[in-house]
């Protein structure tokens, strides 16, 4: 899988964890009564947006690893694979297929290290 990368945030820009910044927005709209499977979809948008980046003969690649890290990382975080945290805010790394971590051997998935 090819190499994507985000800009870095400049001085001006506080540096700050995608993840982290999406967890805690998502948290926020469920305390004040957002529906869960509305969220997710609109999730599921943003990544269907993501892959569409991407060059079109690599989309169905960033589709598989983004759906095995899904997997991977729910069973990390839920603790159904034995040795997950069960803290589904804590950064897990996802094993992915063949030995590669699926969110790129990166503690902030989404960081723009290796997807």
């Amino acid at each position: 899988m090819p190499e994507v990368r985000v800009p870095r945030p400049t001085q001006d820009e506080p540096e700050e964890c995608l993840h982290c910044a999406i967890v805690e927005m998502v948290e926020e709209r469920i305390a004040a009564g957002g529906d869960a499977a509305n969220l997710a979809s609109l999730i599921v948008e943003s990544l269907v947006d993501l892959i569409l980046l991407v060059p079109e003969k690599e989309q169905a690649g960033l589709m598989a690893h983004t759906i095995a890290a899904l997997g991977d990382l729910f069973l990390q975080k839920s603790g159904a694979d034995g040795g997950g945290s069960g803290d589904p805010t804590s950064h897990g790394k996802a094993t992915g297929r063949s030995g590669d971590e699926a969110s790129g051997g990166n503690d902030h998935p989404g960081s723009g290290e290796k997807p």
